[in-house]
């Protein structure tokens, strides 16, 4: 599956005080265009619906930081720790999230589109009520997300773990699972979730466990 990547222009500026950047935005109500936000280490920063586009925020942490209904367009994020952070709420298009930490971090009601996921640990994450459409996810860990009463729509999935990952209410019709490790995922008792849905033999026979039949 192809989706549209980021493309950062080579000129940005730099952020160092990302507090003082968020509260003039705030103030003026500008975006966040252009801009390199790097090494930023703050907890509990509120971004305040902020709209973030053609920029990278790389290097920083930001714990249990508020980035409900923000706004992402064109946006890397690469290298950060962002666990226990709130994402409800928020619009992501065409980013790239790589090597980061989202442990324990709602992106409840989130919609996402022509977005990735590369090398990224998402443990705990909460995706319930998201829209996810052309999205791809590749060498991440998603064990005990929950991800229920989600719209998924083309979503591509490259050695993900989703270890005791909960899917109640979501259709996994169409997703190609056997690249996954799926051991332990809650789905209805009548196994609705996974019609439709791609796996291998062993994927298949822990299914059917799951389900209550019985194979010899």
């Amino acid at each position: 599956m192809q989706i549209k990547r980021p493309i950062i222009p080579d000129s940005l500026k730099e952020i160092s005080d990302i507090k003082a950047e968020l509260k003039f935005a705030t103030e003026y109500e500008t975006d966040l265009d252009l801009v390199k936000i790097s090494k930023a280490h703050e907890e509990g920063v509120s971004f305040g619906g902020a709209y973030i586009k053609n920029s990278i925020i790389e290097n920083c942490r930001l714990i249990n930081s508020d980035f409900k209904d923000c706004t992402f367009i064109n946006v890397v994020i690469k290298g950060c720790d962002l666990s226990n952070c709130n994402f409800n709420n928020t619009y992501f298009k065409n980013c790239l999230i790589l090597s980061s930490k989202l442990v324990g971090s709602s992106f409840k009601n989130t919609v996402q589109i022509e977005t990735a996921y590369e090398n990224c640990n998402a443990e705990l994450t909460d995706y319930n009520e998201a829209k996810l459409k052309n999205v791809q996810l590749t060498d991440c860990d998603f064990s005990s997300a929950l991800i229920c009463s989600t719209e998924i729509k083309n979503i591509e999935l490259k050695n993900v773990k989703l270890i005791n990952g909960v899917f109640f209410k979501t259709p996994l019709k169409d997703i190609n699972l056997t690249d996954c490790i799926i051991d332990g995922l809650v789905v209805s008792d009548n196994g609705a979730e996974l019609k439709g849905a791609t796996v291998d033999v062993y994927q298949a026979a822990m299914f059917a466990k799951l389900l209550g039949l019985n194979i010899e």
